[in-house]
């Protein structure tokens, strides 16, 4: 693959693209967490979401994690919470909360939280885990809401959350003991740290008269308490950032519906059923995209979409787009720095 289909520059270092070579420092950092998939299955993602970042003056900070513990969370629950904790430690350890662009991770981590503030003897057990590793647990992280004094959005205790907005320009360091490490999907973060207003004002391409299917996903949206991501019967986020860059977000009555992905590899009759039967109902809704902002269920709907036989109609039904995508182009970012030509459902803006 050539450097400008990734969207970098000659000579650039890792993930280095016109958006961010030379910027000045971003006043919002924090711990990039793409998972696991994007490198290799999804690299348009990894691409899109950085050159959005950089236009929005939103900071990625590279640390080495390992896997959110979502694929293992059936065979071992300890493992994948293991996993999953084991990032925050990390992320503690550089003083910086956590962005992530994918669904499944956010839920996941958000999980592995809940999981330690009502199991001390887990708890217990990661700790000493950890401690193996060199690492230690965040102190919030196993603390009920209750001993923290309550809960803000992201499954912070209100005096964590203040310490870690300060933080969040990631001038501040410390090995994590006494922290509890925030969780964000990149859609809060825009939402939150940019806001509508001003993520209009980078719009220099406004998607006018574009139709938006904005589809959820699962795993942020539920369970709600644990989660702390929207609404999970009536969410608006994605709305709000879609409806910045000038596109029209429609209303349909599946969009708060799993994608199927998760089903993939397992039931596969099921999962392309419940594909079909949310693409079938974007198509009816008169969208002429349908938004993602999940690794899992961009694969579902693009790249699963088009392994389907020539003649199957769902390929008549709207394209997938990553939501980063349509806000690139929306800010005026090159197509090919999107990773747009990878998409295999064709999605092109403007029409030609």
């Amino acid at each position: 693959m050539s450097e400008v289909m990734r969207g970098e520059l000659p000579g650039a270092t890792e993930g280095e693209t016109s958006s961010t070579r030379g910027a000045a420092p971003a006043a919002r950092t924090y711990a990039y967490f793409p998972g696991c998939k994007i490198a290799h299955h999804l690299p348009q993602y990894g691409a899109s979401v950085r050159a959005v970042c950089a236009a929005a003056d939103i900071g990625l900070e590279d640390v080495e994690f390992n896997c959110c513990g979502w694929p293992v969370r059936h065979e071992s629950e300890e493992a994948s919470v293991y996993s999953a904790v084991r990032n925050f430690a990390l992320a503690a350890r550089e003083g910086l909360p956590i962005l992530t662009p994918c669904k499944c991770c956010f839920g996941n981590l958000q999980h592995a939280r809940s999981r330690l503030r009502r199991d001390p003897a887990l708890a217990e057990r990661t700790a000493k885990r950890l401690a193996g590793d060199g690492l230690t647990l965040p102190a919030g992280i196993g603390r009920s809401a209750a001993e923290s004094g309550g809960t803000k959005p992201g499954g912070l205790n209100a005096p964590e959350a203040d310490t870690l907005a300060a933080n969040a320009g990631g001038s501040v360091r410390s090995d994590g003991s006494d922290a509890d490490v925030e969780v964000v999907h990149l859609l809060t973060a825009l939402d939150r740290d940019v806001g509508e207003r001003g993520l209009a004002d980078l719009v220099t391409r406004p998607l006018d008269g574009l139709r938006v299917a904005c589809h959820y996903g699962c795993h942020a949206l539920r369970p709600a308490t644990v989660t702390h991501f929207d609404d999970p019967l009536a969410p608006t986020v994605f709305e709000r950032v879609i409806a910045a860059a000038g596109a029209e977000p429609v209303g349909w009555d599946l969009r708060l519906e799993c994608c199927g992905q998760p089903l993939r590899g397992r039931e596969d009759a099921v999962s392309e059923a419940l594909m079909r039967k949310k693409l079938e109902d974007a198509a009816a809704s008169g969208a002429a995209a349908v938004a993602t902002a999940c690794t899992y269920c961009q694969l579902q709907f693009d790249v699963e979409r088009a392994r389907l036989p020539r003649g199957d109609a769902l390929h008549a039904a709207p394209p997938a787009v990553l939501f980063t995508q349509l806000l690139g182009l929306a800010f005026g970012l090159d197509a090919e720095e999107l990773g747009l030509e990878r998409n295999r459902t064709g999605f092109a803006w403007p029409r030609g």
